[in-house]
């Protein structure tokens, strides 16, 4: 220690200015373009002046101290074991991520299976990958839902698909202004053989899997196979159950190795027609032989395997954005709501693109949000002494009153989007839908929607009558004729001053689907049907409140916009007369002027998944239409 801070003196006299090293962003607190004694005397007067935030905070210990002069210092002079691990805490949950030295290595195993061959050379920069499995405490602290077969908060999620794992790493990013990332697959057997350290084992840290891995022979205990991360032991560079437990999804498309040397090999770009991706490590289900550091499988994307799960990679030690506590913030004119910030010096100031919809100010590390008027804002907060930044969505709706009852509007910012039979849609035009092909291009400007259907007490406090046949003053209207559908809207628009109607075709389907939010779910606001969607398959058993029909509104997850029931419940009626689609491209569609049947759009309580996707279509079987208690409709403005 008295050695380390004689050199630290002498730099700071300038005894020893040819320390300084090569650029680096990470702790360049000065912003000059090189880590040297400067960056030192910026930490110093962060803490004499008692500047408080994670900015100066080079240890990531939650304090700016002396220690964060020793890491600076340890940094510029090379020490060989600087930031070994890095320690992150998001809500309840803290996980550490471990540093991996760049190396070269022999990626692949020409006596193992077909699809381990051949070996060939792989140069890796260095990276840091997680310690563990991503516990389920970790994944419900980002804000997803843990679908996993076995709960606990300290076993790995499991059960989810690679691109689920992708939304968690979005929201972990948002959290933290980290940018985290599944590892490559280079980059998982690079860690799993224990780096630079390999001692060549087989499985990750022995020859001896029991003693490293949960798998098929050692994971049944009364009927539970899926064990807490960390208890068998680490490999070489501390990493637990990288051999057995979950299985884990790498970043990569799955293909055949190519025999060429490689320097950080990526993953091919979206625009490959793959969607297997690659899984390593074995699991708690798989043989030993499948639990080598070797073994390759593959699993499509949007598969859910009851063993998968994941670990995180991070290539860079500092945060690249400031961390805040919500990217997307709903709110109702006349409300204020709080988002925090971290990862910055703690002086902040931040900009609203529209303050008429949305106005604020940050005070103590958090930025206050007033919502002034319906529509959508985007404020971006800047780090007074970085260049970090975050930017936060805002999305205000209106809430209206018509005698006791309230219903909100909620703003649909304008946006580009390809209508139709998309990829992740994948319907089928039987049980009387219409063909959503072409697939086209639209483009719509800003506008509102209801964020529920029209209920039966909405109707009622309007219309003075209810004409559904399945009464339940909370649930969706229904049998309405068209006419009296318009008489509704013309009465509403006359109490409330506002000027409603039916949305077009491509509003609703681009509400749906998401808007500019969407995360291309086949059904409006997941993957899971009967997580969003009153269907055939949930509907018979009265979950919402009532008997077999449509539910309460608003009882199951909205979709990316904050909208319920899109899928499913009832179907809805839109203002466009039905016409096949064009394959030209649109702005703001309104449909045929003349026809003799209306669009109906989204599924109902009697539907399948087939009919409750984002952009099956149907329409009225008779004109005038006179109603039916599978249809009703949402508003638009």
């Amino acid at each position: 220690m008295m050695k380390r801070w004689v050199i630290l003196l002498s730099l700071l006299w300038g005894l020893t200015a040819q320390t300084a090293v090569a650029q680096s962003r990470n702790y360049d607190f000065n912003l000059d373009g090189e880590v040297n004694i400067a960056d030192i005397n910026a930490v110093i007067h962060a803490i004499l002046g008692g500047i408080e935030g994670s900015s100066h905070d080079v240890n990531r210990d939650g304090e700016v101290n002396i220690g964060d002069i020793n890491t600076l210092v340890d940094r510029i002079l090379g020490d060989e074991h600087q930031d070994e691990h890095l320690v992150f805490n998001v809500g309840n949950a803290s996980f550490k991520m471990i540093r991996v030295d760049g190396g070269t290595f022999m990626m692949g195993n020409n006596s193992g299976k077909s699809n381990e061959k051949p070996v060939h050379e792989v140069t890796l920069s260095p990276y840091f990958i997680g310690e563990t499995e991503v516990t389920q405490a970790l994944w419900r602290a980002a804000g997803c839902i843990n679908r996993s077969y076995y709960k606990n908060s300290k076993l790995p999620v499991h059960d989810v698909m690679w691109l689920e794992c992708q939304e968690f790493i979005r929201r972990l990013n948002v959290l933290t202004g980290y940018r985290f990332s599944l590892p490559t697959e280079a980059q998982w057997e690079f860690a799993a053989g224990g780096g630079n350290e390999s001692k060549d084992y087989p499985y990750a840290g022995s020859d001896d899997i029991g003693s490293v891995a949960w798998y098929h022979d050692n994971s049944n205990v009364d009927g539970t196979w899926m064990h807490e991360v960390a208890t068998k032991k680490p490999n070489e560079l501390g990493l637990y159950d990288m051999s057995g437990n979950a299985m884990e999804w790498c970043l990569d498309r799955y293909y055949a190795y190519s025999g060429g040397a490689q320097v950080d090999p990526a993953w091919p770009g979206v625009e490959d027609d793959s969607d297997d991706c690659v899984v390593r490590g074995g699991s708690c289900f798989t043989a030993a032989n499948e639990c080598r550091i070797t073994a390759r499988d593959f699993c499509w994307n949007e598969l859910r395997e009851v063993h998968n799960g994941l670990r995180l990679a991070l290539q860079d030690d500092r945060p690249v954005a400031l961390g805040v506590s919500e990217d997307n913030v709903e709110m109702m004119e006349g409300e204020v709501a709080t988002v925090s910030i971290t990862n910055g010096s703690g002086s902040y100031h931040a900009r609203s693109s529209d303050d008429n919809v949305a106005a604020g100010y940050i005070e103590d590390s958090k930025l206050y949000i007033v919502a002034m008027w319906s529509g959508t804002a985007t404020f971006t907060i800047w780090d007074d002494q970085s260049d970090l930044r975050a930017q936060v969505l805002v999305r205000v709706g209106k809430e209206c009153t018509v005698g006791d009852v309230t219903f909100k509007m909620m703003p649909i910012e304008g946006g580009t989007f390809m209508m139709g039979n998309t990829k992740e849609q994948d319907v089928s035009t039987v049980n009387g839908l219409e063909s959503p092909e072409p697939v086209h291009e639209v483009t719509l400007s800003s506008y509102s929607i209801g964020q529920t259907e029209v209920t039966q007490e909405l109707w009622t406090a309007v219309m003075g009558y209810n004409p559904s046949y399945f009464i339940n003053p909370q649930g969706p209207v229904e049998k309405m004729s068209w006419d009296e559908c318009q008489e509704f809207i013309s009465r509403l628009s006359e109490l409330t001053g506002l000027h409603f109607r039916l949305p077009t075709e491509a509003e609703w389907e681009f509400a749906a689907r998401g808007g500019n939010r969407s995360r291309h779910y086949r059904y409006s606001g997941s993957r899971y049907l009967n997580e969003v969607a009153w269907n055939d398959d949930n509907a018979h058993n009265g979950q919402g409140g009532g008997l077999y029909g449509p539910q309460t509104v608003a009882l199951l997850l909205p979709n990316e916009l904050g909208l319920y029931d899109m899928s499913g419940n009832i179907r809805e009626l839109c203002h466009d007369w039905y016409a096949p689609y064009s394959a030209e491209p649109q702005t703001n569609p309104t449909g045929p002027e003349i026809g003799d049947k209306r669009v109906i759009r989204g599924g109902s309580f009697a539907d399948d998944g087939n009919e409750c996707t984002c952009a099956g279509r149907r329409h009225t079987y008779s004109w005038p239409f006179e109603g039916g208690n599978l249809v009703g409709f949402r508003l638009a403005m």
